[in-house]
């Protein structure tokens, strides 16, 4: 059996999930100057043939998984010229569902705007703070052309 058992801890999230959905991290950067999506797209190419970067949720009750086996981790350009990046007004793009089941629980938004953004969301039954911290290390350091061990599941 591939993948890790869901801890006690991600099944609260899955219901707030649930409940509020979508639950998630979103971890917003702010910069100058322009984006390189080519550099940004190989780094989630990369993260995406690692388990952790197109992981779903399998099973149910104490079967219940995460597997490697799902949506990959995915890059978009979303159209952020009426976001303040200070609340979700002109941001409804932040709203979108990071399904447990199919997957993607990863996403790297580049936000058009003045100044440019990114936004890393990550799924919070999945991935903590901290995890999508480490996540936007590697993602940032593959872009650069850096060496990065996988991340595991």
């Amino acid at each position: 059996m591939t993948g890790r058992p869901l801890s006690g801890v991600e099944r609260v999230w899955l219901v707030a999930d649930r409940l509020s959905p979508p639950f998630v991290n979103q971890l917003v950067l702010e910069g100058e100057g322009s984006v390189d999506v080519d550099a940004l797209r190989a780094a989630v190419d990369t993260v995406a043939g690692w388990p952790l970067g197109s992981a779903r949720l399998t099973g149910a009750l104490r079967r219940a998984r995460w597997s490697p086996d799902g949506a990959p981790i995915r890059l978009r350009s979303v159209d952020g010229a009426q976001w303040d990046a200070r609340g979700p007004t002109g941001a409804p793009f932040l709203n979108d569902p990071l399904p447990p089941a199919t997957g993607p629980l990863c996403e790297l938004l580049v936000v058009a705007g003045s100044p440019p953004r990114l936004v890393l969301r990550s799924a919070h039954a999945f991935m903590d703070g901290r995890g999508t911290l480490e996540l936007s290390a590697a993602l940032f350091a593959l872009a650069r052309g850096e060496a990065v061990d996988p991340i595991e599941l």
